[in-house]
């Protein structure tokens, strides 16, 4: 088990990659790429030869995922004020 949990890893990091790009919902999008990225960052600080570009591009999409996931998470939680005009134009 303690051998094969690189690959595991790395096969849950691409299970949720490949789920990601069926989401509709881009948080959910954003957040099982992260995981995924991630999953793939854990597993090549586990090999025997690190290949450091590989890391530094996914922790890179991950960090960029995440900055994402955080505006988007501000925007569900704010409110919006309209005046009675401009809910009139809006509606």
């Amino acid at each position: 088990f303690r051998a094969n949990l690189p690959v595991m890893v790395l096969n849950f990091g691409s299970l949720c990659t490949l789920v990601a790009f069926t989401r509709t919902d881009v948080l959910e999008l954003r957040s099982l790429a992260m995981t995924g990225q991630m999953c793939f960052v854990a597993y090549q600080l586990k090999q025997q030869i690190i290949l450091w570009p590989s890391i530094m591009w996914s922790s890179t999409f991950a960090c960029v995922n995440g900055w994402n996931i955080q505006k988007i998470l501000e925007e569900r939680h704010s409110s919006v004020r309209m005046t009675e005009e401009q809910e009139r134009v809006f509606v």
